[in-house]
């Protein structure tokens, strides 16, 4: 078992500097992630992927691809974009599942956007059953 080396917490300026850069690593990693470099990594990662599951799709053992959309891609114009790529990568060559991390995919005011994307798009949605009440726990949706 891996041994936590981080020092332990005793300031509130330690947590409140931990948090932060939390939320700034965060937000760098969702601009690499969204600013137009990665489509070419996406596209070869992607080639991979489907190179390594072919035998199962062969073998009619694949039920569908499974994308975990990470906590910081957001229902904005960027994660829906990042979320349509990927998506238009797996049309016609398997079924898709896809699972948002963040709340704002189905607060009040995206909800309906979201499965219209997911309908328009043919994907399953995928919801983990986690504990209700945190910042960005995801809502039962049905």
């Amino acid at each position: 078992m891996r041994e936590n080396r981080d020092p332990p917490l005793s300031a509130p300026t330690q947590i409140a500097s931990r948090a932060r850069y939390r939320r700034v690593a965060a937000e760098r990693q969702e601009k690499l992630l969204l600013q137009g470099h990665p489509r070419r990594y996406t596209r070869r990662a992607m080639a991979t992927v489907f190179d390594a599951i072919a035998p199962l799709a062969t073998a009619g053992k694949l039920g569908a691809v499974h994308f975990q959309f990470a906590p910081w891609v957001t229902s904005g114009p960027g994660g829906r974009a990042h979320a349509e790529h990927c998506t238009e990568r797996v049309a016609g060559r398997h079924l898709m599942a896809v699972e948002f991390r963040n709340r704002s995919w189905f607060d009040a005011p995206h909800a309906p956007s979201t499965r219209a994307f997911e309908r328009e798009h043919q994907v399953v949605n995928v919801v983990v059953d986690e504990p209700q009440g945190t910042a960005n726990s995801i809502p039962s949706v049905w």
